[in-house]
């Protein structure tokens, strides 16, 4: 039986990058057979224009990355896919990125590719930009926590994934370009990501993986690393606090979902 691949692409009011994106996925030299975009607003079809190898399923709500793969990853299991393909909108997969995955591929397995940003860095971090999900990984493990909205839902997915004695290994000639234009520079003002990079980060690490004295040190300095930024290097404090507060006390209760709303954020 032949490989069916559908690739998922999860988008937020970035109809420029989503463009390029898949203009790169359907130029593949194996192209995936289905292309499904998630849009977590309304703006993919004035960008795009919908076919037989191209869908757009359009949420009704900002679901978050985490909504919207656990959204994707459903969708393409109902519509027959063999291997689930998942490129975020600004990720530019190479020509041969998605045949070499394939070849490369021993059935019951996820393989990540080569991931290049613009500054230079490279490696393979487990996480959407690239990664090829067999069918049968998702069924035995299941869907992205829709609940963590934003942040850490890829880690706690592989974390999954590896639990369940699955193997996720890297592919060397297989690249894409991540131009993550969103990625903040040291000592620059945070914004509503940080509820959810603080709550998250404590939450997948103290409350769904099995405790341990290094896993519960690196939870602690992650969020009183980010508590000594905001005190020293960053504007904003006041602002940054109220964000870094709401997230420790949510992890606490255990309050999980969509708190923060980006769409109503203002810088």
């Amino acid at each position: 039986m032949p490989e069916r691949a559908v690739a998922v692409i999860v988008t937020y009011r970035r109809t420029d990058l989503l463009r390029r994106c898949v203009e790169a996925v359907r130029g593949q030299a194996r192209p995936p057979d289905l292309v499904l975009v998630v849009d977590n607003d309304h703006l993919a079809k004035t960008a795009l224009q919908p076919d037989a190898r191209l869908e757009i399923v359009e949420t009704g709500e900002n679901l978050g990355p985490a909504g919207g793969y656990e959204l994707g990853f459903a969708l393409a299991l109902e519509r027959d896919a063999t291997k689930v393909w998942t490129v975020d909108d600004d990720v530019v997969p190479e020509p041969e990125c998605l045949e070499r995955l394939l070849e490369a591929s021993n059935g019951e397995d996820v393989l990540i590719p080569l991931q290049r940003k613009p500054g230079g860095m490279r490696g393979h971090p487990p996480s959407w930009n690239g990664t090829l999900f067999d069918a049968a990984v998702i069924r035995r493990v299941g869907y992205p926590r829709g609940d963590l909205f934003f942040w850490a839902e890829d880690t706690e997915y592989f974390s999954r994934v590896r639990a369940a004695g699955i193997a996720v290994r890297p592919v060397l000639d297989a690249t894409v370009l991540h131009l993550n234009p969103e990625d903040r520079p040291r000592g620059s003002a945070r914004d509503w990501r940080l509820y959810y990079e603080v709550r998250n980060g404590l939450y997948v690490r103290l409350r769904m993986r099995r405790l341990s004295r290094k896993g519960t040190w690196r939870a602690a300095r992650g969020a009183l690393g980010k508590l000594g930024a905001i005190l020293l290097l960053e504007p904003h404090k006041l602002r940054s606090l109220r964000l870094w507060v709401a997230g420790v006390r949510d992890f606490l209760r255990g309050r999980l979902g969509k708190v923060v709303r980006p769409e109503d954020w203002v810088d």
